[in-house]
């Protein structure tokens, strides 16, 4: 399971990851859309999103906000109850229960 720094995570920062291939941060990183992973040794690809993500105010708050999103998703108080109570389900998937 993924466990970052929760201050980090919750400081709203996009990420800018270098980590190995066929870690299963990749696909989270990617699909929620919280900042850039390169896998190996890729230095020139690692250069290339660190200047896209200073290029660009827009798209480094964008990141920051899903990445809050999805602190609170998986680390607040609720999440920790869901995961309790429910097993681990993430939020919006259990009907009025979130409501």
């Amino acid at each position: 399971m993924f466990r970052p720094s929760l201050t980090y995570l919750h400081a709203g920062l996009p990420v800018l990851a270098r980590i190995n291939p066929g870690n299963d941060l990749e696909a989270l990183i990617a699909d929620v859309g919280i900042g850039f992973v390169v896998t190996g040794d890729r230095q020139e690809e690692l250069h290339r999103c660190a200047e896209a993500l200073l290029a660009s105010s827009q798209q480094r708050a964008t990141m920051g906000e899903r990445r809050r999103a999805l602190a609170g998703r998986m680390f607040s108080p609720e999440a920790a109850v869901r995961r309790v109570v429910f097993g681990w389900v993430p939020a919006g998937r259990i009907g009025s229960i979130d409501a």
